[in-house]
């Protein structure tokens, strides 16, 4: 009796080693991968009991993340399963990358320019898990006053005059086009403005890092500026041997 109970208990084993899947994910370290690991914890007790199939999280250091993984990819090795990407890396990776074939997008769960941006020579690499959104934060209590006191709107314009050679009026933040966004920043800066209330009018994203690139070029397409001239050439490296900088409408960087 004790035989066949082992043999039937190592028959079990055998089966479930046999047909369970275990699953490595790499994926962005920090408050990204703690939110995802709450995901791959209810996949892990629900579908992933079901189907047979467990997620593991393997996490790199932030610290050079992309040449880590790339390393991994490029040397076929079989620790990961399911690689992270993103969108300003993806034609490096997408040769490592098995398309996405053969999947019904909902087109209401997925933004249309979401899955264009995971695309690479017409094929799908990634499921979009989030939409970079930038942001500008502001003190309402200071806006406030600003569009109501006749003697800082009377200021304003001065210094709009100054220095950006035009007349002009506050106007609430929904409405600013770049020029109002500077002029505003003049006006709560000490240096320019000796009322002003805050030593500074303005903070910018100035480390040298690949996402706050993404957001000056923003900037820059917003000025209706382009990296390429009309031939599709890049036109940056020109530039900077010209040391050409400037930050005005009729620029291109």
């Amino acid at each position: 009796m004790k035989k066949v109970f082992l043999l039937l208990a190592l028959s079990v084993l055998i089966t479930v080693s046999i047909f369970a899947t275990n699953v490595t994910m790499v994926y962005w370290p920090g408050p990204e991968s703690e939110a995802m690991q709450k995901v791959v914890n209810y996949w892990n007790e629900n579908q992933g009991k079901e189907l047979d199939i467990q997620v593991e999280i393997l996490n790199f250091s932030r610290d050079s993340f992309w040449t880590k993984e790339e390393t991994m990819l490029g040397a076929g090795s079989d620790a990961i399963d399911i690689a992270f990407t993103a969108t300003y890396i993806l034609g490096r990776l997408a040769r490592h990358f098995v398309p996405l074939e053969g999947f019904d997008i909902n087109p209401n769960v997925f933004i249309k320019s979401t899955l264009d941006s995971m695309t690479y020579d017409n094929m799908l690499y990634g499921v979009p898990l989030d939409a970079s959104v930038h942001f500008l934060y502001y003190r309402k209590d200071l806006m406030d006053e600003l569009l109501t006191n006749e003697e800082w709107i009377e200021k304003y314009k001065e210094l709009s005059q100054e220095f950006l050679g035009e007349v002009m009026v506050p106007v609430s933040p929904d409405l600013w086009d770049w020029d109002d966004y500077k002029a505003t920043a003049i006006f709560f800066t000490q240096k320019y403005n000796d009322e002003s209330p805050t030593t500074y009018g303005n903070v910018l994203q100035m480390k040298n890092l690949v996402y706050n690139i993404m957001i000056w070029n923003d900037v820059l397409w917003s000025y209706g500026g382009t990296w390429f001239n009309e031939d599709g050439n890049s036109i940056l490296l020109p530039n900077l041997q010209k040391k050409r900088h400037c930050f005005t409408k009729n620029c291109m960087i």
